[in-house]
């Protein structure tokens, strides 16, 4: 059951052995357990971005940049987990909630870009 919904056996292990063995029933709320096993994937767990394709929403970018790829760390603090391929262009997308969120001359950073100046919004 909730090995599938990706619970490890080191972060079962590792909460068992947290709580001690006692004969009084111990009642815990499930984020305890889940807390203790982000600790165990947490430095091994790639990171990758994914936006639904029907919330996306287009963001232009005035700069000469040219379409190109380039190889980032899957992991920003564990270079072992492997490299991944991140594009740049003038073109990018990113999640509606956020594009929501933004105002004309508010600056935002993108991740594995930089910052950028909102300059226009364009609601259609």
């Amino acid at each position: 059951g909730i090995l599938r919904r990706g619970l490890t056996v080191a972060g079962l292990k590792e909460f068992i052995i947290s709580q001690g063995s006692s004969r009084s029933n111990v009642h815990m709320e499930w984020d305890k357990i889940w807390a203790v096993n982000r600790k165990v994937i947490d430095p091994i767990a790639p990171r990758f971005t994914a936006l639904l394709k029907s919330e996306a929403v287009p963001i232009d970018i005035e700069d000469n940049l040219q379409t190109h790829c380039e190889k980032m760390a899957k992991h920003p603090k564990n270079a072992d987990v492997g490299q991944k391929s991140v594009w740049y262009s003038r073109c990018i997308y990113i999640d509606g909630a956020d594009a929501t969120l933004l105002s004309v001359g508010e600056k935002v950073t993108l991740i594995n870009w930089g910052n950028a100046c909102i300059t226009k919004i364009d609601k259609r």
